[in-house]
């Protein structure tokens, strides 16, 4: 038999077919996911909202897996987690942020130096050790892919140094120009994008 739907819980789908997974809503209605589909599409909602939401918490759980492999020098664990955040289609200041530490751990899993100076600019950086971090990052040698220049360009913004930040950027861009794509996403260069006065760093085309 057809389940009769109260407008109370008719509302409930509503609202939160969006957000939440027809399972979960079935959970709350006491019934099955299928019988919550079904009216789902009675309805002509979308329930992918739901399912979105669920696919972003299992990515943001990885990267978590993967930070906490990293800080435990577990590299090869860590660059796999991370790289598997970083491909994904996800939060994007989830995915640049993953895709910059996995190329930290992807290094230490090759023949990189047992010390690593970007990891350890990283890990100050991290600890909240800015002047420690801008003093790796400066010495640094041009070939290093503009990695420690980008990584600076962060920790200036971080001490509201916006203007240092910028100068940090533009040469990581003139180093790597796919730092341009994760510099409009990563959230530790927030405050650097929405200064009217560096808004051109960001512009799409540029």
């Amino acid at each position: 038999m057809s389940r009769r739907w109260l407008e109370v819980e008719v509302q409930y789908l509503e609202r939160y077919a969006g957000v939440k997974s027809p399972r979960e809503m079935a959970e709350r209605l006491h019934t099955d996911s299928e019988t919550v589909e079904a009216k789902l599409r009675d309805l002509q909602i979308d329930s992918t909202g739901g399912d979105r939401a669920e696919s972003e918490l299992a990515l943001i759980a990885t990267f978590e897996r993967g930070m906490q492999a990293l800080y435990a020098e577990r590299w090869k664990e860590a660059a796999e987690a991370l790289s598997l955040v970083g491909e994904s289609d996800g939060p994007p200041e989830v995915v640049a942020r993953a895709r910059q530490y996995a190329k930290v751990a992807s290094a230490r899993t090759g023949t990189e130096k047992p010390n690593d100076p970007y990891l350890e600019a990283v890990v100050l950086k991290n600890a909240g050790d800015y002047p420690g971090a801008l003093a790796l990052c400066r010495k640094a040698k041009r070939s290093d892919g503009g990695r420690f220049a980008y990584l600076a360009a962060t920790v200036e913004v971080l001490q509201g140094n916006l203007e240092a930040a910028a100068a940090h950027l533009e040469k990581a861009y003139e180093l790597d120009a796919r730092s341009r794509g994760q510099a409009r996403h990563d959230p530790d260069l927030e405050d650097l994008r929405e200064s009217d006065e560096f808004a051109a760093l960001f512009a799409v085309g540029e």
